[in-house]
């Protein structure tokens, strides 16, 4: 009988550093993926609900013209194109319409659901196993040091280890 291997770390260069990440244990990786769930899951599926409505637009549009539709001289009709121009901006307006309806009330909801000491402790434990070269990330004191005045790399870094983590998840989702 043969001992499994433990994940291999990952490596991404981020601003001009090298980051390593080791993925999680099984364990570890669903109560966090839960966690996640809890946190982003009923916001995130209403702002994504008006793009993917869009997209089935989108997709409808691309087959409709891609069938052959008749001519003036197959109908005897003339094909008003001003009106199908129009009719694309209306369907773009409605869409766009749609996101910001749904884009507070998904704020809203996201920021309802969790608060500061929580997002902090859970961000610190999803960074467990991630060092910057050689820092440790998960250490508070480095933490607070290492992304102060960097929230775009703190989300850039989280992307990674996300990624890092539950990258083949997307072979469910799509």
């Amino acid at each position: 009988m043969t001992t499994p291997k433990l994940p291999q770390s990952k490596s991404k260069k981020i601003d001009g550093k090298e980051y390593f990440c080791t993925p999680f244990l099984t364990t570890k990786m669903t109560i966090h993926f839960i966690s996640l769930t809890k946190m982003i899951g009923v916001p995130l599926a209403m702002v994504a609900s008006p793009f993917v409505s869009a997209m089935s637009s989108i997709l409808g549009k691309i087959i409709n013209k891609a069938v052959d539709k008749p001519n003036e001289k197959e109908s005897g009709k003339p094909v008003d194109e001003a009106t199908e121009e129009k009719t694309g901006k209306e369907d773009e307006e409605n869409e766009d319409k749609a996101l910001f309806d749904v884009l507070p009330q998904a704020l809203k909801m996201l920021l309802s659901n969790i608060d500061e000491k929580t997002v902090n402790e859970f961000i610190l434990e999803l960074l467990e196993q991630t060092q910057c070269e050689t820092t440790d990330l998960s250490k508070p004191a480095n933490y607070d040091i290492h992304f102060a005045g960097k929230l775009d790399l703190l989300l850039s870094v989280l992307y990674f280890v996300i990624e890092t983590n539950y990258g083949g998840i997307k072979k469910f989702i799509m």
